[in-house]
Protein backbone atom coordinates (compact mmCIF):
# COMPACT_ATOMS: atom_id res chain seq x y z
CA UNK A 1 0.00 0.00 0.00
CA UNK A 2 1.40 3.38 -0.86
CA UNK A 3 1.90 5.73 1.71
CA UNK A 4 -0.12 8.97 0.90
CA UNK A 5 2.19 12.05 0.54
CA UNK A 6 1.25 15.41 2.07
CA UNK A 7 1.58 18.24 -0.66
CA UNK A 8 2.94 21.30 0.26
CA UNK A 9 5.40 23.43 -0.26
CA UNK A 10 9.35 22.29 0.21
CA UNK A 11 10.43 24.15 3.45
CA UNK A 12 13.23 25.01 1.72
CA UNK A 13 11.62 27.00 -0.88
CA UNK A 14 9.37 28.94 2.39
CA UNK A 15 13.20 29.61 3.99
CA UNK A 16 14.54 31.06 0.68
CA UNK A 17 11.30 33.44 0.36
CA UNK A 18 11.77 34.44 4.20
CA UNK A 19 15.12 35.43 3.47
CA UNK A 20 14.12 38.35 1.65
CA UNK A 21 13.63 40.12 4.85
CA UNK A 22 17.65 39.23 5.91
CA UNK A 23 20.55 41.11 4.80
CA UNK A 24 21.18 37.81 2.59
CA UNK A 25 20.05 39.33 -1.23
CA UNK A 26 20.14 35.81 -3.58
CA UNK A 27 17.58 37.61 -5.81
CA UNK A 28 15.44 40.77 -6.41
CA UNK A 29 13.14 41.79 -3.46
CA UNK A 30 10.49 42.21 -6.06
CA UNK A 31 10.45 38.70 -7.16
CA UNK A 32 8.08 38.44 -3.66
CA UNK A 33 6.74 41.85 -2.67
CA UNK A 34 4.84 43.26 -6.46
CA UNK A 35 1.34 43.64 -7.59
CA UNK A 36 0.73 40.28 -8.70
CA UNK A 37 1.03 38.69 -5.28
CA UNK A 38 -0.47 41.73 -3.33
CA UNK A 39 -3.50 41.60 -5.47
CA UNK A 40 -4.05 37.61 -4.60
CA UNK A 41 -3.12 38.25 -0.95
CA UNK A 42 -6.43 40.86 -1.56
CA UNK A 43 -8.11 37.93 -3.12
CA UNK A 44 -7.64 35.45 -0.93
CA UNK A 45 -9.08 37.74 1.85
CA UNK A 46 -11.94 38.67 -0.02
CA UNK A 47 -12.83 35.17 -0.42
CA UNK A 48 -12.57 34.40 2.75
CA UNK A 49 -15.07 37.38 3.97
CA UNK A 50 -12.56 39.88 4.24
CA UNK A 51 -14.46 42.47 1.93
CA UNK A 52 -11.26 43.67 0.12
CA UNK A 53 -12.93 44.74 -2.44
CA UNK A 54 -16.37 46.56 -3.28
CA UNK A 55 -18.45 43.69 -4.42
CA UNK A 56 -20.33 40.94 -2.83
CA UNK A 57 -19.27 37.29 -2.98
CA UNK A 58 -21.51 35.55 -4.59
CA UNK A 59 -22.29 32.13 -4.84
CA UNK A 60 -19.81 29.56 -6.19
CA UNK A 61 -17.52 32.91 -7.20
CA UNK A 62 -13.67 32.09 -7.14
CA UNK A 63 -10.77 33.94 -8.12
CA UNK A 64 -7.89 33.46 -10.31
CA UNK A 65 -4.79 35.44 -11.25
CA UNK A 66 -2.85 35.85 -14.49
CA UNK A 67 -5.28 35.08 -16.94
CA UNK A 68 -6.19 36.10 -20.30
CA UNK A 69 -9.12 37.49 -22.07
CA UNK A 70 -10.19 37.14 -25.45
CA UNK A 71 -10.22 40.20 -27.92
CA UNK A 72 -12.68 41.05 -30.40
CA UNK A 73 -10.21 42.20 -33.16
CA UNK A 74 -8.52 39.19 -32.98
CA UNK A 75 -6.06 38.18 -35.78
CA UNK A 76 -8.20 37.36 -39.36
CA UNK A 77 -5.11 35.94 -41.65
CA UNK A 78 -1.64 35.64 -41.30
CA UNK A 79 0.62 39.13 -40.96
CA UNK A 80 -2.47 41.14 -40.25
CA UNK A 81 -1.59 44.38 -38.84
CA UNK A 82 -4.68 45.50 -37.11
CA UNK A 83 -5.11 42.42 -35.20
CA UNK A 84 -4.33 42.16 -30.84
CA UNK A 85 -3.27 39.18 -28.86
CA UNK A 86 -5.28 38.57 -25.93
CA UNK A 87 -5.48 40.53 -23.03
CA UNK A 88 -3.77 40.22 -20.12
CA UNK A 89 -5.28 40.41 -16.80
CA UNK A 90 -4.56 40.54 -13.09
CA UNK A 91 -6.96 39.05 -11.68
CA UNK A 92 -10.61 37.62 -11.76
CA UNK A 93 -13.50 36.79 -9.69
CA UNK A 94 -16.66 35.23 -10.42
CA UNK A 95 -18.07 31.97 -11.74
CA UNK A 96 -15.88 31.03 -14.67
CA UNK A 97 -13.52 27.99 -15.93
CA UNK A 98 -10.11 28.08 -17.81
CA UNK A 99 -10.10 26.49 -21.14
CA UNK A 100 -9.05 22.84 -20.89
CA UNK A 101 -6.69 23.82 -24.08
CA UNK A 102 -5.04 26.63 -22.87
CA UNK A 103 -3.06 27.32 -19.39
CA UNK A 104 -5.09 30.68 -18.63
CA UNK A 105 -7.76 31.37 -21.10
CA UNK A 106 -10.76 32.20 -19.33
CA UNK A 107 -14.56 31.52 -19.99
CA UNK A 108 -17.85 32.35 -17.64
CA UNK A 109 -19.84 29.48 -17.25
CA UNK A 110 -23.45 29.64 -18.18
CA UNK A 111 -25.14 30.33 -15.08
CA UNK A 112 -22.63 33.17 -14.07
CA UNK A 113 -23.76 36.02 -12.18
CA UNK A 114 -20.91 37.95 -11.92
CA UNK A 115 -17.75 38.91 -13.37
CA UNK A 116 -15.03 41.37 -12.24
CA UNK A 117 -11.93 41.86 -13.64
CA UNK A 118 -9.13 43.88 -11.22
CA UNK A 119 -6.03 45.73 -12.57
CA UNK A 120 -3.01 45.81 -9.95
CA UNK A 121 -0.63 48.88 -9.92
CA UNK A 122 2.17 49.93 -7.94
CA UNK A 123 3.86 53.00 -9.38
CA UNK A 124 3.15 52.24 -13.12
CA UNK A 125 0.24 53.62 -15.59
CA UNK A 126 -1.82 51.92 -17.72
CA UNK A 127 -0.94 50.90 -20.76
CA UNK A 128 -1.08 53.72 -23.50
CA UNK A 129 -1.67 51.82 -26.18
CA UNK A 130 -1.62 48.48 -28.37
CA UNK A 131 1.18 47.71 -31.38
CA UNK A 132 -1.31 48.35 -33.96
CA UNK A 133 -3.16 51.50 -32.35
CA UNK A 134 -1.66 53.94 -30.14
CA UNK A 135 -4.45 55.40 -28.55
CA UNK A 136 -6.52 51.97 -27.47
CA UNK A 137 -5.63 51.89 -23.92
CA UNK A 138 -5.56 49.23 -21.26
CA UNK A 139 -8.90 50.46 -19.88
CA UNK A 140 -10.57 50.55 -23.15
CA UNK A 141 -9.30 47.64 -24.12
CA UNK A 142 -10.09 45.72 -21.01
CA UNK A 143 -13.53 46.61 -21.35
CA UNK A 144 -13.69 45.57 -24.73
CA UNK A 145 -12.29 41.90 -23.60
CA UNK A 146 -14.64 41.64 -21.01
CA UNK A 147 -17.68 42.15 -23.65
CA UNK A 148 -16.16 39.78 -25.85
CA UNK A 149 -15.60 36.84 -23.04
CA UNK A 150 -19.08 37.57 -22.45
CA UNK A 151 -20.32 37.20 -26.01
CA UNK A 152 -18.14 33.82 -26.54
CA UNK A 153 -19.65 32.31 -23.05
CA UNK A 154 -22.69 33.08 -24.60
CA UNK A 155 -24.23 34.83 -21.49
CA UNK A 156 -26.92 37.24 -21.33
CA UNK A 157 -25.37 40.66 -19.70
CA UNK A 158 -28.98 41.34 -17.77
CA UNK A 159 -27.72 37.91 -16.24
CA UNK A 160 -24.57 39.24 -14.56
CA UNK A 161 -25.51 40.82 -11.34
CA UNK A 162 -22.34 42.54 -10.36
CA UNK A 163 -19.67 43.17 -12.97
CA UNK A 164 -17.03 45.67 -12.53
CA UNK A 165 -13.44 46.74 -13.42
CA UNK A 166 -11.37 47.56 -11.10
CA UNK A 167 -7.94 49.45 -10.22
CA UNK A 168 -5.49 48.95 -7.11
CA UNK A 169 -3.28 51.35 -7.26
CA UNK A 170 -1.21 53.16 -4.06
CA UNK A 171 -2.80 56.37 -2.00
CA UNK A 172 -0.51 58.51 -3.60
CA UNK A 173 -0.65 57.26 -7.38
CA UNK A 174 -3.63 57.71 -7.55
CA UNK A 175 -3.75 61.23 -6.38
CA UNK A 176 -1.68 62.23 -9.03
CA UNK A 177 -5.17 61.42 -11.53
CA UNK A 178 -3.34 59.50 -14.06
CA UNK A 179 -6.33 57.25 -14.25
CA UNK A 180 -8.94 59.04 -14.11
CA UNK A 181 -9.41 60.16 -17.64
CA UNK A 182 -8.74 56.72 -19.14
CA UNK A 183 -11.39 55.46 -16.91
CA UNK A 184 -14.39 57.53 -17.83
CA UNK A 185 -17.09 55.18 -20.09
CA UNK A 186 -16.98 58.44 -22.34
CA UNK A 187 -13.35 57.66 -23.05
CA UNK A 188 -13.65 54.06 -23.39
CA UNK A 189 -16.71 54.31 -25.41
CA UNK A 190 -15.16 56.70 -28.22
CA UNK A 191 -11.64 54.63 -28.25
CA UNK A 192 -13.54 51.51 -28.76
CA UNK A 193 -15.24 52.70 -31.51
CA UNK A 194 -12.62 54.11 -32.65
CA UNK A 195 -10.95 51.05 -32.89
CA UNK A 196 -14.02 49.03 -34.77
CA UNK A 197 -14.01 52.00 -37.41
CA UNK A 198 -10.76 51.34 -37.94
CA UNK A 199 -12.19 48.02 -40.09
CA UNK A 200 -14.56 49.85 -42.04
CA UNK A 201 -12.59 48.93 -45.38
CA UNK A 202 -13.16 45.07 -44.66
CA UNK A 203 -16.85 45.40 -45.01
CA UNK A 204 -17.29 41.37 -43.73
CA UNK A 205 -15.38 41.94 -40.28
CA UNK A 206 -16.78 45.59 -40.17
CA UNK A 207 -20.32 44.44 -39.73
CA UNK A 208 -19.60 41.44 -37.46
CA UNK A 209 -17.86 44.21 -35.67
CA UNK A 210 -21.22 46.63 -35.57
CA UNK A 211 -23.06 43.98 -34.06
CA UNK A 212 -20.40 42.84 -31.34
CA UNK A 213 -20.46 46.80 -30.56
CA UNK A 214 -23.92 47.11 -30.41
CA UNK A 215 -24.76 43.86 -29.06
CA UNK A 216 -22.20 43.61 -26.53
CA UNK A 217 -20.12 46.51 -25.90
CA UNK A 218 -22.34 49.16 -24.95
CA UNK A 219 -24.25 46.87 -22.97
CA UNK A 220 -21.34 45.87 -21.21
CA UNK A 221 -20.36 49.77 -20.83
CA UNK A 222 -23.65 50.61 -19.15
CA UNK A 223 -23.86 47.87 -16.85
CA UNK A 224 -20.05 47.84 -15.50
CA UNK A 225 -18.39 49.42 -12.86
CA UNK A 226 -15.49 51.07 -13.13
CA UNK A 227 -13.44 52.57 -9.99
CA UNK A 228 -10.49 53.12 -8.18
CA UNK A 229 -9.52 51.60 -5.44
CA UNK A 230 -6.47 52.74 -2.98
CA UNK A 231 -4.69 50.03 -1.55
CA UNK A 232 -4.66 51.59 1.97
CA UNK A 233 -8.43 51.63 2.02
CA UNK A 234 -8.77 48.33 1.42
CA UNK A 235 -6.60 47.34 4.11
CA UNK A 236 -8.38 49.43 6.49
CA UNK A 237 -11.96 48.30 5.11
CA UNK A 238 -11.03 44.70 6.35
CA UNK A 239 -13.57 43.17 8.44
CA UNK A 240 -13.81 39.63 10.33
CA UNK A 241 -9.72 39.68 10.62
CA UNK A 242 -7.63 39.12 13.57
CA UNK A 243 -5.40 42.26 13.77
CA UNK A 244 -1.59 40.53 13.71
CA UNK A 245 -2.62 39.29 10.28
CA UNK A 246 -3.83 42.63 9.37
CA UNK A 247 -0.68 43.73 10.17
CA UNK A 248 1.04 41.21 8.33
CA UNK A 249 -0.66 42.52 5.41
CA UNK A 250 0.18 45.91 6.28
CA UNK A 251 3.67 45.49 6.62
CA UNK A 252 3.89 43.45 3.04
CA UNK A 253 2.21 46.21 1.63
CA UNK A 254 4.43 48.68 2.50
CA UNK A 255 7.48 46.86 1.24
CA UNK A 256 5.56 46.60 -2.25
CA UNK A 257 6.10 50.27 -1.78
CA UNK A 258 9.42 50.29 -0.77
CA UNK A 259 11.42 47.66 -2.91
CA UNK A 260 9.10 48.45 -6.10
CA UNK A 261 9.45 52.92 -5.45
CA UNK A 262 12.97 51.93 -6.07
CA UNK A 263 12.65 50.35 -8.95
CA UNK A 264 10.73 52.59 -10.65
CA UNK A 265 13.31 55.42 -10.02
CA UNK A 266 15.93 53.06 -11.35
CA UNK A 267 13.39 52.50 -14.88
Amino acid sequence: MERAIDLKLPNILTEIMNSVYSNINNFPPTQIFNEGWLLRIFLECHHRGHASFPFERMKNSEWFSETQLPTPFKTRFRGDRQSEKRTHIDGAYGQFRIHSDTKSGFVLIQDATQFEIIEAKIFSPLSTGVKNDSNYDQAARTVACMAKTIEESRIKIDNLKSIGFYITAPQSQIKHDIFEEKIKKDNIKKKVLARTHSYIEDKTHYTKLEKWYEDYFLPTLEAIKIALLPYEEMINNMKNIDQVTKEQINQYYENCLKYNRTRSRKD
